[in-house]
């Protein structure tokens, strides 16, 4: 029997109203509005690291979302958000799979899955 590891979904939001919402990712905006892809690879979980942005999604569709108000700028201090991503990624990870995205997806959202991997698969930094 072959082990199936859940999967994280790193990527951008589509752009609400954009004509390729379902195909590539593009430049986030403020309001956000997922394309059915969540739906399509069983994502259930979200974990939003972005201040500012609200998600447009059915709450049947996807139960299980985070919310941290993370700020793009060096004096932001993420880190004291790290077990909790970390705690939620893990849970999330049990059922489901789980979007963990910002508005650049550049750092914030892949130094809570650092912060994940660390915690949880035992990973070095």
């Amino acid at each position: 029997t072959q082990k199936t590891t859940p999967a994280f979904w790193l990527r951008k939001p589509a752009r609400a109203g954009s004509s390729s919402a379902t195909s590539k990712p593009h430049k986030a905006l403020a309001h956000q509005q997922y394309s059915p892809r969540y739906v399509e690879h069983s994502i259930k979980a979200i974990l939003t690291a972005a201040k500012g942005v609200s998600l447009s999604h059915p709450r049947h569709t996807v139960p299980e979302t985070l919310y941290i108000p993370a700020e793009d700028h060096d004096n932001f201090d993420l880190s004291v958000h790290f077990h909790k991503a970390a705690d939620f990624i893990h849970h999330a990870l049990q059922n489901t799979n789980i979007m963990v995205h910002c508005l650049a997806g550049v750092s914030r959202s892949v130094s809570l899955v650092l912060a994940y991997l660390i915690k949880y698969r035992g990973m070095r930094y």
